[in-house]
């Protein structure tokens, strides 16, 4: 999702890249987080985390293949998946709102609930912010 690409860019020190349709700007690298969770972002966290580096698995997109098992215990890769929020993770979320470095404007909209189910093809698609709050 190219709306999340950039927001990602901005607020963190990170390099987001789409594996379908770019080019990582390092091939190698210590960690990965995979906030996508499918068979692309799980193949390219295979193919793109150094010997004993780590990937990171947030997202649950779906379960297909992607995922190099016999590179990740060969290489002795950590494979850590998270879920769950904690107390820190909420606090890390207001203090970027309170910095000014995310905003409503740049993560939400607001649809009415007749749009809910084309909100998730949206997202998905990159035409949606990341979150839509449902309006009844």
């Amino acid at each position: 999702n190219a709306l999340r690409r950039d927001l990602l860019a901005k607020v963190l020190r990170a390099k987001p890249y789409d594996p379908i349709n770019g080019e990582p700007e390092n091939k190698q690298v210590d960690v990965v987080i995979d906030c996508v969770g499918s068979g692309h972002t799980r193949k390219a966290a295979s193919e793109l985390t150094k010997p004993g580096g780590t990937i990171i698995h947030v997202g649950l997109q779906d379960s297909n293949e992607g995922l190099d098992t016999r590179r990740i215990t060969l290489q002795e890769i950590a494979f850590i998946g998270t879920y769950c929020y904690t107390n820190k993770d909420f606090q890390e979320a207001l203090d970027l709102l309170a910095d000014g470095k995310i905003s409503r404007k740049d993560w939400t909209e607001i649809r009415p609930l007749s749009q809910g189910a084309s909100g998730f093809d949206d997202i998905h698609n990159g035409k949606a912010f990341p979150k839509i709050i449902l309006e009844i």
